[in-house]
């Protein structure tokens, strides 16, 4: 939160499709996410700045906002077109 101002998330988040929303907090708002989403991070120094060391993972929401699906980074396409047909089929 200390760098990622509203403007760099945006832009961060429209190099992977523009249609992406970026969320942000403030440290104890991200603490709080970062926990209700069981992931890891930490701050490291690097020199005179960081960096930061994190979980890798995007989630599946419902329309609900119920979380479905984690999708693990490493997993190729089929493998993900896979999990949402399965999630598909399943009732909500």
């Amino acid at each position: 939160p200390e760098r990622d101002s509203a403007q760099v998330l945006r832009e961060y988040t429209a190099a992977f499709d523009p249609t992406f929303l970026g969320l942000r907090a403030d440290a104890e708002g991200t603490q709080r996410a970062a926990t209700e989403f069981r992931i890891f991070y930490e701050k490291v120094p690097t020199g005179s700045s960081y960096t930061v060391n994190h979980s890798a993972i995007s989630y599946v929401l419902d329309d609900r906002g119920r979380l479905r699906l984690g999708l693990r980074h490493e997993q190729g396409a089929d493998e993900v077109a896979a999990d949402l047909r399965t999630l598909m089929k399943q009732p909500s």
